[in-house]
């Protein structure tokens, strides 16, 4: 098993050198670059999220967010200090003028599993054998 954890301030410049430091060590234990572009993504996009969307770029709160590696499964956690959102994939239509919700909706296109419970989310990809 293999984990990685941050938390950090709702910052732009701070989540980007958290997410190029967490690929950099990542890449070392996932030899799989399409699995690697698949799990920047998804960090991307929820980490994004959080800070707009749930810290409101409120330097005051804090992302926090982690990876877990096993043998089966890569889990993405991202949690911010928001209310918490109520999604569902449904309510997303890909012809729709406006471009919110579109993140989490590839997202949970991306992963075999997506969580949200408040202001968490957690992906999680099920890892294939060659």
């Amino acid at each position: 098993m293999y984990m990685f954890k941050r938390q950090f301030v709702s910052d732009r410049t701070i989540a980007t050198k958290n997410i190029h430091t967490m690929l950099r060590l990542l890449r070392k234990v996932v030899p799989d670059d399409e699995l690697l572009y698949d799990i920047r993504l998804i960090t991307n996009e929820l980490i994004f999220n959080g800070l707009e969307h749930g810290n409101q770029f409120d330097i005051n709160k804090k992302i926090t967010f982690k990876i877990k590696l096993n043998d089966d499964s890569i889990k993405i956690c991202v949690q911010d200090e928001g209310t918490g959102i109520d999604y569902c994939s449904n309510s997303y239509f890909n012809n729709d003028i406006y471009v919110r919700g579109r993140g989490l909706f590839i997202v949970s296109k991306l992963a075999d599993e997506l969580k949200i419970k408040e202001n968490c989310v957690e992906a999680k990809l099920l890892v294939r054998p060659n």
